[in-house]
């Protein structure tokens, strides 16, 4: 077992319950949690049987694994929300090989794990149903209960409930509830929908909805159209500026066609106003997406072409926004909504 996680992660925490088994523990260090290339040599140097990783991790693992040669080790994939064509590549290659793949999902006041979903081919990416002594509930704002297919906060009880955070009641009364009827649930703050398999598909995050000039916007809809794009390997959609930023890692540099796929499949005020083209997603120590990088990113270093205005009203216009947004050069045809 490929000891993966920091131990300031609470995946940390199943990797030592290994030890009771009698599992033989690696320790990764922080060069291969950070370096595929050192990772890939280490899982077929060691002979490592059981990797645990977040989505961003595994994607770059199994390219340089596919590009090696080297066999993939079984995985439990969590952390983050899985994109579609690295699950379908999964299920593909595990179907071939003895060994397996699961979708985990879970937050830490749960203890870790709260879900699990194979994959397999002829799926799409979903987190499951709930492992041994774990109660799933998808409720409205009103914490009623919701029909399948329909979207809902996901709350959690069972066994695995943390009993709160120290010294913080007001954190504790916004995210626990004590039900008369299912006891004790967190409030996990993720939209989830039963499927007609009795499996939770994951939607995004409650707070990665933002409220942009009045329309609400669920940045992660934007990702999920923005993936279906053939060149599109990763995406993360910011707000910066009071202006959604596209972040992309794509197999080959488009900009404009991928703004035009934008525009034809999301309503304008969904379109990103700026596309920001990246050799790689930048990841924290936890594997995750770094959105705190992502936002260094000088956008003004994009793609984006600067058409200069060319009359007495576009130049009026243009220092308008110019003043209110502090910046230079701002092209005629941007969209700001």
């Amino acid at each position: 077992w490929a000891w993966n996680a920091p131990l300031v992660f609470d995946a940390s925490v199943q990797a030592l319950t290994q030890l009771a088994f009698g599992v033989e523990l690696h320790l990764l260090t922080e060069e291969m949690r950070t370096d595929p290339g050192a990772l890939a040599s280490y899982i077929e140097s060691a002979e490592i049987d059981m990797l645990d990783t977040t989505p961003s991790l595994a994607e770059l693992l199994v390219k340089e694994c596919q590009s090696r040669d080297i066999e993939l080790p079984s995985m439990l994939i969590g952390g983050e929300a899985m994109p579609t064509e690295l699950w379908s590549t999964l299920a593909q290659y595990y179907q071939q090989h003895e060994s397996f793949a699961l979708n985990v999902y879970g937050p830490t006041e749960c203890t870790v794990n709260s879900t699990f979903a194979d994959i397999e081919v002829n799926s799409k990416p979903n987190i499951g149903r709930g492992l041994p002594n774990v109660s799933l509930y998808v409720m409205n704002n009103a914490q009623q209960l919701l029909p399948v297919g329909a979207k809902g906060e996901l709350y959690i009880g069972g066994e695995g409930v943390t009993a709160g955070y120290i010294n913080n009641p007001e954190l504790n009364a916004a995210s626990f509830i004590d039900s008369d009827e299912f006891g004790r649930l967190y409030k996990s703050g993720d939209l989830v929908r039963w499927n007609h398999s009795g499996q939770l598909e994951f939607i995004g995050r409650s707070d990665f909805q933002v409220k942009l000039r009045g329309y609400r916007i669920e940045l992660e809809e934007i990702e999920n159209v923005a993936l279906q794009h053939p060149i599109v390997d990763e995406v993360a959609v910011l707000v910066k500026d009071q202006q959604l930023v596209a972040y992309l890692v794509p197999d080959q540099a488009h900009e404009s066609h991928i703004k035009s796929f934008l525009e034809t499949r999301l309503p304008a005020y969904m379109v990103p106003s700026h596309i920001v083209m990246l050799a790689e997603m930048p990841v924290t120590a936890n594997g995750k997406r770094d959105r705190k990088a992502l936002l260094s990113i000088d956008v003004s270093t994009d793609t984006t072409r600067y058409l200069p205005p060319e009359t007495k009203m576009e130049l009026a216009v243009q220092a308008i926004w110019s003043e209110l947004l502090g910046q230079d050069n701002i092209s005629v045809d941007a969209n700001f909504f």
